[in-house]
């Protein structure tokens, strides 16, 4: 009767390639699904065949049943894998620079912060029949630069902060100091500012003034962008201690990069009935590796008004834009003298193509000396010289956004194995007396199985794949069979994922319907 049973055993529970001699690193072998079982396994010899207990669930559990195991543990999976480079699930540049970003967002004043005589929180106001009604509250300011006299705007005073909101998001608020004279006309244009919404530009929020910093400053409030650099620190001064001979020069692919994407910018902008009016190098911010963003918008038209009339406004951004590559072709700041705009002129056709040659002549000199029909009179007349390197922008752009988009698709399950993870946790929980028996004894085995791998030569290690293989055959209810194994080596289960599925599931909904008394 005792060896019907046994031979009923192995022939329902074992595997057909296990065999009941030989040691343990060939029985987990025959078990693994990450590796062959080998052509020179022993069989598995059995010390002690006793009886098998079942379970709630109808999973059979080995009591006691002694292997000789060579004082070797059960849970060695496989040689730790080497891997070529370091992998977290998706791209290590991407993850690094989103890491960074995120330490950015988080950084805060030491409590010390209080010298710099900060308000805790600027809030804003809309006036009502009623009174003054709350709107918006800014609170948590760190200061992003030094304060500064704007290049643009003398005498003006700037400053720069990342301030968080009421919505959970962070801005950055730009203040004017001692902002005493708002132009009326530049006010009307607001609506205008804040209507903009283009990739290539920072979104105005908000415009208010205020006297949290004990002046009557004025407040711009734009996205925020951790880690942004200006074209003037990204190219001019950080790299300050090197002359410009010396300094390798942009690609012209860059240059174009950069070109289409200010053009763009500039083309929204004039559509809209406006003019940039200070494009300067120190307001062209880079994002990332190729994302090029106009800032500060809407700061000139409040200070110095509207103007001239707006056709010369927008003929001035093109001339500024002239400057602009000027300064990125040559690796030289460019006041605006003749002659030293002929000098580098020439050195740009020695060094670049003709046609961005001619762009930048154009834009600079006004298109002196072209025919009338040839010259640049709005945003609009630059496609022409743009050309076909547009349709080379936007594939870059389409494969960027597969590039991320496939990366986002190795973290699409991260959800689904965190909560499985977390389900886990209930064998951990052994107040109710079940920790060692049934099924939390079931789930316990399994985190030992599941996490707690050794290599050949005991030492442990974490193999990734194995955790995130096991857990999908978990939440699948795998029918694959496999063995686990006690720490102390004295029992031993072969059992499938779906039995662990229902003992988790099980146990899980225990805990959600238990009362303590």
């Amino acid at each position: 009767m005792e060896n019907n049973f046994n031979n009923m055993m192995q022939n329902n529970l074992m595997p057909q390639n296990l065999h009941q001699h030989g040691p343990a690193s060939h029985l987990q072998a025959a078990f693994n699904p990450h590796q062959h079982p080998t052509s020179h396994a022993h069989p598995l010899q059995t010390q002690n065949n006793r009886s098998i207990q079942n379970l709630n669930d109808g999973t059979q559990l080995y009591n006691s049943m002694m292997y000789d195991y060579n004082g070797a543990d059960y849970n060695y999976i496989r040689p730790p894998p080497q891997p070529q480079r370091p992998s977290f699930f998706m791209d290590e540049d991407i993850r690094e620079r989103l890491l960074n970003q995120q330490f950015l967002c988080q950084l805060t004043l030491h409590e010390s912060g209080d010298e710099l005589r900060l308000p805790r929180e600027v809030n804003t106001y809309h006036l009502t029949e009623k009174g003054n009604f709350l709107t918006n509250s800014y609170h948590e300011l760190f200061p992003l630069k030094k304060e500064q006299k704007s290049s643009t705007l003398h005498p003006m005073v700037t400053s720069l902060f990342r301030v968080n909101n009421r919505d959970g998001l962070q801005y950055t608020m730009k203040r004017i100091h001692a902002c005493t004279n708002i132009s009326r006309s530049g006010q009307q244009t607001i609506d205008k500012w804040k209507n903009i919404k283009h990739a290539n530009i920072v979104r105005l929020h908000e415009v208010f003034t205020s006297k949290a910093f004990q002046d009557n400053s004025l407040l711009l409030i734009y996205d925020f962008h951790p880690g942004a650099e200006s074209a003037l620190d990204l190219f001019f001064r950080h790299s300050h201690h090197m002359s410009p001979k010396h300094k390798p020069l942009l690609k012209e692919s860059v240059i174009w990069s950069i070109i289409i994407q200010i053009t763009s910018a500039l083309r929204t902008i004039h559509a809209h009935g406006l003019a940039y009016r200070c494009l300067e190098l120190s307001k062209i911010i880079f994002i990332g590796k190729k994302r090029v963003k106009l800032a500060g918008i809407a700061v000139t038209d409040l200070l110095q008004g509207t103007g001239e009339s707006l056709a010369r406004n927008q003929q001035r951004d093109l001339t500024s834009l002239g400057y602009i590559i000027l300064c990125l072709t040559s690796n030289n700041i460019i006041k605006g003298h003749h002659d030293q705009i002929g000098k580098v002129l020439d050195f740009v056709s020695k060094k670049y193509s003709k046609d961005l040659h001619s762009l930048i002549s154009q834009l600079v000199m006004g298109g002196a000396g072209m025919p009338v029909n040839r010259r640049i009179r709005n945003i609009n007349d630059l496609m022409p010289l743009i050309g076909a390197r547009f349709y080379t922008m936007v594939d870059d752009a389409l494969v960027r956004g597969d590039e991320i988009e496939n990366q986002l698709s190795l973290t699409l399950e991260n959800g689904r194995l965190f909560r499985l993870i977390c389900k886990l946790g209930v064998s951990d929980r052994g107040e109710y007396g079940q920790y060692e028996t049934g099924d939390r004894y079931l789930l316990k085995l399994f985190r030992n199985y599941l996490y707690h791998q050794v290599g050949p030569n005991g030492t442990p290690f974490m193999d990734l794949f194995h955790v995130i293989s096991c857990l999908n055959k978990l939440d699948s209810a795998s029918s694959e069979r496999f063995v686990m194994n006690s720490r102390d080596n004295e029992n031993v289960l072969v059992v499938s994922y779906a039995d662990i599925h229902y003992a988790l599931q099980k146990c899980f909904q225990e805990q959600l319907t238990h009362h303590p008394e």
